[in-house]
């Protein structure tokens, strides 16, 4: 068995001077050491978060029409939600509820988005969500989930 040891006194050394303007392309496949890979993540990351060449990959992310703008951002716009979020499950008589929220809203706040399962699919056909009162959107109660009549 051969073993390969860091030496990191003579092999590794602190990352003081960098630099984070490679530019894209197989050049940054084919580096030498860890020093040049390191840079070039950071090129990367420079690239990502910047769009350009104008601010440090080590910096907050920047402002954009008063707001901070980034991946989130990013996967938001094509469609995605990136918003970390808990999942109640309750199931009752014949339904079942569902509620998304933000982590640490409380049950009794106009925070979550409700909707019960239409569990009479038939021959293979999906699930159904049907909305509390129509609404997709965070602004239902998890505590009424029972009380609300309409649910589409």
């Amino acid at each position: 068995m051969v073993r390969t040891r860091v030496r990191q006194a003579e092999q590794t050394k602190p990352s003081q001077a960098y630099d984070d303007t490679l530019p894209p392309g197989t050049t940054l496949e084919s580096v030498a050491h860890l020093e040049a890979d390191l840079n070039a993540i950071r090129s990367q990351l420079k690239r990502i978060i910047y769009d350009g060449d104008v601010g440090n990959w080590y910096d907050d992310l920047p402002l954009v029409d008063g707001a901070r703008k980034g991946l989130k951002q990013l996967a938001e716009s094509v469609g995605g939600d990136v918003t970390p979020k808990i999942l109640l499950m309750d199931t009752v008589d014949e339904f079942t509820y569902v509620g998304e929220a933000i982590p640490g809203s409380a049950t009794d706040e106009a925070v979550w988005r409700l909707y019960r399962l239409d569990e009479s699919a038939v021959d293979g056909v999906e699930l159904k969500k049907l909305y509390a009162n129509g609404s997709t959107e965070f602004d239902q109660v998890w505590d009424d989930r029972t009380a609300i009549t309409v649910y589409e």
